[in-house]
């Protein structure tokens, strides 16, 4: 017990939780469960009360993720206004097409953009829209007189472009779905407080021990 007491008690000291950030209350309490698997020996006085901590370790790795949802939340913000102006260029480029072309040359081409690729500002929300713009790739997929016209216009790798924008925006929407699902139901509040209560009920066994070491040497 000698061994415990003597290396934490110059080790570990009492912290204000409360102006702790959470990755700092993590480490705190790995810290302080790194010292007592060390020194510890079984069968001590603080064992029980030892245990009790190791049972929020989970408390710790919650505490150590880091869900990112607001930047996500820009990302995609970002993502969305790059597609949206990929897809109006694209558009602008058509209209300047189609002037040197009969309008029954472009029927098919501006017959998708009507249908898929018009008053996207109207979308109620993001998976509205990525449906109706995917639509216009599905099109493209299916109707090969579309796709010969996009050939003899040039305009292939401008739709690849605007296809790899709406991937990366529905990518970055996905992942901030997963991180929302991820997110523990449990408040970081609630769970700063167990683990400061375990480390504070720690720290008192191991003041006891000391105190019962001294009494011991004493004697």
């Amino acid at each position: 017990m000698t061994n415990i007491t003597n290396a934490m008690n110059p080790t570990i000291r009492r912290v204000p939780y409360s102006k702790l950030l959470k990755r700092e209350v993590a480490d705190y309490a790995e810290r302080t469960i790194s010292i007592v698997k060390e020194y510890n020996e079984e069968g001590s006085l603080i064992t029980p009360v030892f245990n009790q901590l190791l049972g929020k370790e989970s408390y710790i790795e919650i505490l150590r993720l880091d869900f990112g949802i607001d930047t996500e939340r820009m990302t995609i913000y970002d993502l969305k206004s790059k597609l949206m102006l990929n897809i109006s260029a694209f558009k602008l480029k058509v209209h300047l097409l189609s002037k040197d072309k009969k309008e029954s040359e472009m029927h098919v081409l501006n017959n998708a953009i009507n249908s898929h690729l018009r008053y996207l500002d109207k979308m109620k929300n993001d998976k509205e829209l990525t449906q109706k713009v995917a639509g216009f790739f599905d099109l493209i997929n299916k109707n090969t007189e579309l796709s010969a016209l996009l050939t003899e216009l040039n305009l292939l790798e401008t739709v690849m472009v605007m296809s790899a924008a709406l991937d990366s925006f529905v990518g970055s929407v996905e992942k901030r779905i997963s991180l929302l699902a991820k997110r523990p139901n449990i408040k970081t509040q609630t769970i700063n407080k167990g683990l400061s209560t375990s480390i504070d009920n720690l720290l008192k066994a191991v003041e006891v021990s000391y105190l019962l070491s001294l009494s011991e040497d004493g004697e």
